[in-house]
């Protein structure tokens, strides 16, 4: 995490949650970058997407034009690629009685290309087609309860990221080209007012789960020209419907459950309480804290839908 967030959200000797549960600071939680390219990604990444977030949402939100959009997409791909490349270090098993295996072992990284190549953009000076960007959501956050500012989730199977900074919680599919979002755009319609953080973390699960049932996946390439070799282009060719393949509550559920591995202890369903019972009930698939059984939005509370 770059340390303009640390700072702010006072992260410094905050844990997070690594994919294995195990707990690791913030703080200690970074990659080796030499001094030119990590001032490169200063000036040219970092310092901006900390302007853009900072304020209010209403005052992010008016910022958020064409150019806005883009620098805040490469910077999601980069925050996944440089988390993913930390991994890397990171053991599967604290004791190394259970395994030497490290927590990266089970990333498919040819399959990562794409998330570097748009990582890598800024560096290389390429120009980025308005097609690669993926299915972004962004929506106010209020929730007082939860006692923190700042959140952060990665699902990595379904090429998907959340972060919560202030008042503003943003949902990004990765390699999609927008797709996904067609898949729940019955959902984000129905959102009518500020999400919670166990919301916005079943949105990401949602808009993960739709990018991993996309059928029709968009093809992503890197154009060079032998003429002016300086000059490079992400593209990518996308049908213009999507097809999705039908929607599987027990995996949704798996997703849901990782989403919220860390609040379960914090949640309610349907009167239910318990970490083992939440986690039961989400493993379902049925479970949501967006929507009633009709698809009105809730502000408060988890149900199982029929």
């Amino acid at each position: 995490m770059p340390r303009w967030v640390l700072r702010h959200y006072k992260l410094f000797d905050a844990d997070m949650t690594l994919p294995n549960g195990e707990f690791h600071h913030y703080d200690s939680y970074g990659v080796p970058c030499c001094k030119d390219c990590n001032s490169f990604l200063g000036d040219n990444v970092e310092t901006p997407v900390s302007r853009l977030l900072k304020g209010r949402f209403d005052q992010v939100a008016a910022r958020l034009d064409d150019k806005a959009m883009l620098l805040l997409f490469i910077w999601f791909n980069l925050l996944f690629i440089k988390t993913h490349l930390k991994d890397r270090s990171l053991p599967v098993h604290r004791d190394s009685r259970k395994g030497s295996g490290k927590i990266a072992d089970a990333y498919d990284w040819p399959d990562l290309h794409h998330i570097h190549a748009v990582a890598r953009a800024p560096f290389v000076g390429a120009e980025v087609d308005p097609a690669v960007i993926g299915s972004i959501a962004i929506f106010p956050v209020n929730d007082p309860r939860a006692g923190e500012t700042f959140d952060w989730i990665d699902l990595t199977a379904g090429k998907t990221v959340a972060i919560r900074v202030g008042e503003v919680g943003i949902v990004a599919v990765l390699d999609d080209a927008k797709m996904a979002q067609q898949a729940i755009a019955h959902i984000l319609y129905s959102i009518d007012g500020p999400l919670t953080s166990t919301q916005l973390r079943e949105l990401a699960a949602r808009m993960a789960v739709a990018n991993m049932d996309l059928q029709n996946r968009p093809v992503f390439g890197t154009a060079l020209s032998l003429k002016a070799p300086h000059k490079v282009r992400l593209w990518a060719e996308v049908d213009p419907q999507p097809v999705f393949n039908p929607f599987d509550p027990p995996r949704f559920g798996e997703i849901m459950a990782f989403a919220l591995r860390d609040l379960l202890d914090r949640l309610e369903i349907d009167g239910d309480r318990g970490a083992e019972t939440i986690r039961a009930h989400l493993l379902t698939g049925r479970a949501t804290f967006i929507g009633d059984e009709h698809g009105r939005f809730v502000s408060r509370g988890g149900t199982l839908l029929p």
